[in-house]
């Protein structure tokens, strides 16, 4: 075999991924990571969270339109959790729930499956294969584990943004719910996050001690080249980051020093809307 042989015309491989979440704003910078990094993303499912699930599903579909990705299925779940009410979201996500970033209503229709059979039906497709990642409360991947038992030996590994676990003292100053230990996702559905945590998959949590790290905050050139950038994606994140910081909320998005105007690109006022504008400037 000639070990200088041309694999460029080899088929990428990539293993399916399926994205559980609550768009919000969190999730919808997510979602567009996701699909920046080239992961094979197959299908996305809404649960309520940030919003509810018919507003989730709905921004879902928004974010993948703006990314050109409009044809990757969306499906909605439950309106509320498993047995509890629907507790509202304390941190406003804007009147649109993405940043008042007025993305065009979505054309792309939903999938006419419920959210949780989609998990299953996809898991069930690509054995021992597929990861899910999921960046909300787990009320849809509890029911899917209630009508698939098998569900965590036929996906590969589970990833979900949950818990708050005592490593470092970040995840108690950043506290989110109603309670300096609580976690939202956890916090909304306790009784499914049980359940899920308990059911034997190949689990990594990400908790609130890792996820709100500072080492993780947007930098000056991060931002630099995302107010250089002219993708709809890059104008969007920038809005989104305008909109928390004009809130007084610094600590939820990790830009201190940056939000406090010290220069650099990127430091000074940033008018919502213009992702939107972005957008009609590409249609």
């Amino acid at each position: 075999m000639c070990a200088n042989r041309d694999t460029s015309r080899r088929p990428r491989v990539t293993t399916p991924v399926l994205i559980d979440t609550d768009p919000g704003i969190d999730d919808a910078v997510a979602i567009m990571f996701a699909l920046r990094s080239g992961l094979g993303l197959r299908a996305v499912t809404a649960v309520s969270g940030n919003l509810t699930a018919d507003r989730t599903s709905a921004n879902a579909r928004k974010i993948l339109a703006l990314a050109g990705r409009a044809d990757i299925p969306v499906a909605q779940g439950p309106l509320a959790p498993l047995v509890r009410p629907y507790p509202r979201d304390p941190f406003s996500h804007g009147d649109d729930g993405l940043a008042n970033t007025g993305l065009p209503a979505p054309t792309a229709p939903l999938d006419p499956r419920f959210a949780p059979d989609v998990i299953v039906d996809l898991a069930r497709e690509h054995p021992g294969e597929l990861t899910v990642i999921a960046l909300a409360p787990l009320t849809n991947i509890a029911l899917a584990l209630m009508r698939e038992p098998e569900l965590p030996r036929l996906v590969r590994r589970l990833v979900i943004i949950g818990g708050s676990f005592g490593i470092g003292p970040w995840g108690g100053r950043r506290a989110t719910g109603d309670n300096p230990v609580s976690e939202w996702n956890v916090y909304v559905d306790p009784e499914a996050a049980r359940a899920v945590f308990h059911a034997g998959f190949r689990l990594t949590a990400i908790g609130l001690d890792v996820a709100t790290r500072p080492e993780l905050d947007l930098g000056a050139a991060h931002l630099a080249a995302l107010a250089a950038s002219s993708t709809p994606e890059a104008a969007v994140l920038l809005d989104v980051r305008a909109f928390v910081r004009d809130r007084g909320l610094r600590r939820l998005l990790r830009t201190d020093r940056l939000a406090r105007g010290r220069g650099g690109p990127g430091a000074g006022p940033l008018r919502p809307g213009r992702s939107a504008g972005r957008r009609r400037d590409q249609e």
